[in-house]
């Protein structure tokens, strides 16, 4: 077996060196040669206190001598938090300032090997920075989830679950509209409407029995079908609740990892107008025993893809960065698992069909380009996951299996959790 490393050679170039006979990494090497090696144009750059895209983009440098400069920026101590904060500061320009570092590295294939063996090199390297930055700005720093969320949307449930315990508040993100009453209103609700859908399946358990038997073999048929029974055996209900009083419709879809709910707040005496909203939460009881794994069953489930979790942390995500194809998300109840969503009004869009015609190219319609910029890929894109809102926006209504990434803001080890959920769609093709 071949171990493929990056190291620098007499003549100061990066090479790739395949090497079977020791463990030395010549990619760390050539790092921490290139941190420890004199460079003037370091030492201007602290002088001149500028920004560092604004130093590279009007000095003369060669990529090697660029390469030497990032490596100087990431382990000095004087610098390197500043240069995770400079590169991180707008996710929507990431891959814009990759593609310039890039550049001035050398080009497509030198330039990419130089870019990767700084960016990753675990001691003065740009994860290393970033995450010495996040632990000491970010994380430590936010009195609020939200600022958390509006940096990365990808943080583990157990992380979030302990920086609210530090900050000594409820686990939730967002307000909880005035039309739910206060939290132990709202997660009555929620246990109310969970017995509701037991209930509903314990009572149809034999004709479910018999439609998996049918289409034994076909999962998705049968999921199908046992949703469709579902719905025929479901009508919208009024529920009173203390002083409130809903409307509920259930929705039930197929494949959905959680239920799905409009609600419709009205007035007793019929004196206010509506307040409709869209209501999801995880679907699944915990059963009572060891608190430790109930807590463990819980937080794994809620990193399934198209569960509220992921849908919520995104969601706020694109809602805090402003997105113009962000939904109206309202509120996420951690103990629950449910997560509040205004009404979109609105007509599902129709996408031309070069846009179409496979779960991924959806992504590079201008439509929906800011999702991209912001680091968010759905792969289960389809029309019927937007409305097209008053304004021509494509709001994002479901936002299901989806990725996320962003060059200059990794995750960071005990912290975040890694977004590449597939559709399962293509893999049963």
């Amino acid at each position: 077996m071949y171990v493929i490393n990056v190291g620098i050679a007499n003549n100061n170039h990066l090479f790739i060196k395949k090497n079977n006979k020791t463990n030395i990494n010549f990619e760390a090497l050539a790092v921490k040669k290139a941190a420890e090696s004199k460079l003037p144009a370091f030492n201007q750059y602290l002088k001149e206190k500028t920004s560092i895209l604004k130093f590279l983009k009007e000095k003369t440098m060669t990529p090697v001598e660029v390469f030497k400069f990032l490596c100087h920026l990431t382990s000095n101590p004087e610098t390197k938090e500043q240069t995770a904060k400079e590169f991180s500061s707008n996710p929507r320009k990431s891959e814009n300032i990759k593609d310039f570092l890039v550049d001035k590295l050398g080009g497509a294939k030198k330039g990419l090997e130089r870019f990767w063996t700084w960016y990753h090199d675990e001691n003065d390297g740009y994860r290393q920075a970033y995450g010495q930055y996040y632990e000491s700005n970010i994380w430590t720093k936010s009195k609020n989830l939200l600022d958390l969320v509006k940096q990365s949307p990808n943080i583990a449930p157990w992380a979030l679950r302990g920086k609210a315990s530090l900050l000594d508040v409820e686990v939730t993100l967002g307000e909880l509209p005035k039309e739910f009453g206060d939290l132990k209103n709202f997660r009555d609700l929620i246990k109310y409407l969970k017995k509701w859908n037991s209930d509903l399946h314990k009572s149809l358990k034999e004709e479910i029995a018999i439609i998996k038997t049918k289409y034994i073999g076909d999962s998705m048929a049968a999921s199908e079908n046992v949703n469709n029974l579902i719905r025929s055996k479901t009508a919208p209900f009024v529920l009173n609740m203390k002083d409130k009083t809903f409307e509920i419709k259930p929705i039930m879809q197929s494949f959905s990892a959680k239920l799905i709910f409009m609600v419709d707040s009205i007035s007793k005496d019929g004196s206010k107008p509506r307040e409709s909203f869209v209501l999801k939460f995880a679907p699944h009881d915990i059963k009572r025993g060891d608190k430790e794994r109930i807590k463990k069953f819980s937080e794994n489930q809620a990193i399934r893809p198209d569960m509220p979790y992921l849908d919520a942390i995104v969601d706020f995500y694109l809602k805090e960065n402003k997105s113009p194809n962000a939904p109206d998300i309202k509120f996420f109840d951690y103990k629950t698992q449910a997560v509040i969503y205004g009404k979109t009004i609105g007509e599902e869009p129709t996408i031309p069909e070069k846009y179409t015609d496979n779960l991924y190219t959806f992504i590079n319609y201008n439509k929906v380009s800011d999702l991209k910029k912001l680091g968010v890929e759905l792969n289960d894109v389809h029309p019927g996951n937007f409305k097209v809102d008053e304004k021509g926006n494509y709001v994002l209504i479901d936002s299901g299996h989806v990725k996320y990434s962003n060059t200059f803001r990794p995750p960071i080890i005990g912290k975040h959790i890694i977004l590449g959920n597939l559709c399962g769609r293509e893999l049963c093709k």
